[in-house]
C-alpha cells in the first residue's frame, strides 16, 4: 500500500505495531489446568514441524509461562489504550 502513511508519517513516531496470538482461557481456570496446557503449548511450540510451518508463514513463536504471557497482554493494553486516549479514539 505506497499510498497509505506509515504510522511516523501520520504523527504517531515510536508506535510500533504487530500481530500477534496467544491462548486465554475462562477466569478461575485451575492453575493446574493452566501449567498442564501451557507445558503442551510450548512442547508443541519446539516440534521441529510446528517451527517450520510457522517460519514458512513468516511467524516467530515465543512460547513462555502463563504468567509472562499475562504481563505481556497487560503491556500491550495500556500502550493502546494510551494511544487511542492521546488520539481521541472514542466508541460510538
Amino acid at each position: 500500500l505506497p499510498d497509505v502513511p506509515t504510522t511516523a508519517e501520520a504523527g504517531l513516531k515510536g508506535v510500533v505495531s504487530g500481530t500477534w496470538y496467544g491462548l486465554m482461557g475462562p477466569a478461575k481456570t485451575p492453575p493446574e489446568v493452566i501449567a498442564k496446557v501451557n507445558a503442551a503449548l510450548n512442547k508443541a511450540l519446539q516440534n521441529p514441524d510446528t517451527i517450520a510451518f510457522f517460519k514458512q508463514q513468516g511467524v516467530q513463536s515465543v512460547g513462555g509461562s502463563a504468567d509472562e504471557f499475562g504481563r505481556f497482554v497487560r503491556v500491550e493494553a495500556t500502550k493502546w489504550g494510551s494511544l487511542a486516549k492521546a488520539v481521541g479514539v472514542t466508541l460510538d
